[in-house]
């Protein structure tokens, strides 16, 4: 292993500046190299402790000390590292702010982080990828305190989808949607000569089929009949009836803590906003139930049309923890989330008669195939068509 050193000394063969004072350099030796690198503090000679080589003045010390300690860090990582890399050049070029390591030993998380500050600055980017990017890096966070970048093998990544499986209980779809963001990353990094394979050639991303959850009308039933039984000052009445306002309209968890009363109109009994997600404009029938809500929150009609929100602005994570938990209360099997609200709404319109076009419309699709989705076959359906449908007969 290459040993070195660090020194603080006074730079006496500079000439004296007109204060006085001298600069303070660190003598930096690597095997028989070394270099001289300024620390940006001056003292003047009664400031100097020659014995201990340091300034009297603790502020100063503590300005050194720090100096010392960022380079030193460096000159260690580097010998765990590769410590060929080591040299009086390297630490040259670290001490003036131009570090060139080989780029696959830079730390993953921090291209992560610059990743995202460049995603944020791209006008085409949407917020709610940007969302996703950042909680993808939490989840590895949580996962690993750092890597480095030619640390991202196969091997990380299949350990990395075991994480998530076993011990996050993620759901296909959940896995997939990590691993899309950590893909998405790797391959810029790749774009960007930094020398990794890519691990994902390797491992294809499993593309889950997706089961859309929603209420069935009696599962609804059993919701709304739980908000008398509530205190309703309390935070589990104000979410549920954001969640039931959400069966009723279809409107996203972030348009609903978006909502304000002026995008409502109740003469002509419609909803009309630009969606958080889409940045489209959506227009939405307003059905009694949804207007039996607002009508409750509007402190007798007041806040017709005003700027003020409807709702009170919930986390996502809140609303989740606690529509599970009162749909446990009222014995639901499902595993719901606020989100089912939207799937509740265009399932129940379209297995009522409404035709999936409106359906498309009232959800701000912006295709019929991405209403599909959300919507299910199954027995309750294939009974009515059964009852309503002639052909056949």
């Amino acid at each position: 292993m290459s040993e070195y050193s660090i020194n603080t000394y006074l730079r006496k063969d500079k000439p004296i500046k007109r204060n006085g004072k001298i600069p303070v350099y660190l003598r930096i030796r690597i095997g028989n190299s070394d270099t001289k690198i300024p620390t940006g503090v001056e003292v003047l000679p009664a400031e100097w402790n020659d014995t201990k080589k340091e300034p009297k003045d603790n502020l100063l010390r503590i300005r050194i000390n720090n100096r010392i300690n960022e380079i030193d860090k460096y000159i260690n990582q580097i010998l765990v590292e590769d410590e060929s890399e080591l040299t009086i050049e390297s630490v040259k070029n670290f001490c003036a702010g131009n570090r060139k390591g080989k780029p696959e030993n830079a730390s993953f998380f921090d291209y992560y982080e610059k990743f995202i500050e460049r995603k944020r600055k791209c006008l085409d980017i949407k917020e709610g990828t940007i969302k996703c990017y950042v909680s993808a890096l939490s989840v590895l966070k949580q996962y690993c305190k750092d890597i480095r970048m030619k640390e991202l093998t196969l091997n990380f990544i299949e350990n990395f989808n075991d994480y998530l499986i076993e011990e996050r209980g993620d759901s296909p779809g959940g896995c997939a949607t990590n691993h899309r963001q950590l893909r998405a990353v790797i391959n810029d990094a790749i774009k960007h000569d930094v020398l990794i394979k890519n691990p994902y050639d390797l491992f294809p991303i499993a593309q889950g089929k997706t089961r859309s959850i929603y209420l069935t009308f009696d599962e609804l039933d059993k919701m709304r009949k739980l908000r008398p039984t509530l205190n309703h000052n309390s935070n589990e009445y104000k979410i549920l009836q954001m969640y039931l306002f959400a069966c009723y309209t279809g409107l996203r968890f972030s348009d609903v803590i978006d909502l304000e009363w002026r995008h409502i109109d109740f003469e002509k009994n419609f909803i009309k906003k630009r969606m958080i997600k889409t940045r489209r404009v959506v227009i939405t029938p307003l059905y009694t139930w949804a207007r039996s809500v607002l009508l409750e929150l509007s402190k007798g009609k007041t806040l017709f049309g005003c700027e003020e929100k409807v709702f009170k602005p919930f986390t996502n994570n809140a609303a989740n923890l606690t529509i599970r938990k009162l749909a446990e209360r009222v014995g639901l099997k499902k595993r719901i989330s606020f989100h089912s609200s939207r799937h509740t709404f265009g399932t129940l319109l379209v297995q009522s008669g409404m035709h999936i076009q409106d359906v498309s419309k009232a959800l701000g699709h912006s295709s019929i195939e991405m209403t599909m989705r959300y919507l299910q076959y199954d027995d309750s359906r294939a009974s009515n068509l059964a009852q309503s449908i002639n052909v056949f007969r």
